[in-house]
């Protein structure tokens, strides 16, 4: 009965957890919503590398694959840490960087059905349609709005306004973009 008890439990918190995220992703809550939790933060970092590991599988070498999405999540944990170590706030990190890896891969997990039957799609000969091109619109819809979640949570945690904390958000995406292309 209690081992019963205890699985629910978890459920239950398991629950809250993503319908906390969820309200960090609708723009309704910041990150300091979340509880403060080192286990947390690397259960929800290591969900979000599963995704990245995702975006960037190169079935030819795996472990270029490991080296290209372990990198991407160690500089935005470098970066994130970095804007709030130098705003005096770097207490702040381990909700601002569950935050921005959950909403991540919530965000990640919606385009996913998207992907694949684009995937689908161009792997069974259908030429390109006006459903690729809407997939397509969904898709970069869909990355848009993990940049404008990445800047609430920014402007949440740094106390500066949205205008800022979207300028710091599309700077980790930049940064992230010029190092993979630069080194991968």
């Amino acid at each position: 009965m209690n081992r019963g008890f205890k699985k629910h439990k978890r459920r239950v918190i398991f629950i809250n957890i993503i319908q906390l995220l969820w309200n960090i992703c609708l723009l309704r809550k910041g990150p300091d919503i979340l509880p403060y939790s080192v286990s947390l933060f690397i259960i929800v970092t290591l969900i979000n590398y599963a995704f990245v590991l995702a975006g960037v599988w190169d079935v030819n070498n795996l472990g270029l694959t490991a080296l290209k999405g372990g990198s991407l999540i160690l500089v935005a944990l470098f970066l994130v840490y970095g804007l709030l170590y130098f705003r005096g706030i770097a207490e702040r990190f381990v909700q601002t960087a569950t935050a921005i890896f959950g909403t991540s891969a919530i965000i990640s997990l919606g385009s996913l059905p998207l992907v694949a039957i684009s995937w689908l799609l161009q792997t069974s000969g259908v030429e390109a349609s006006g459903i690729h091109m809407l997939l397509f619109t969904l898709v970069v819809f869909l990355y848009i709005w993990s940049v404008a979640v990445d800047g609430w949570i920014f402007s949440n945690a740094m106390n500066i306004s949205m205008g800022f904390g979207l300028f710091w958000a599309i700077l980790l995406e930049l940064v992230n973009m010029l190092l993979f292309n630069y080194f991968f």
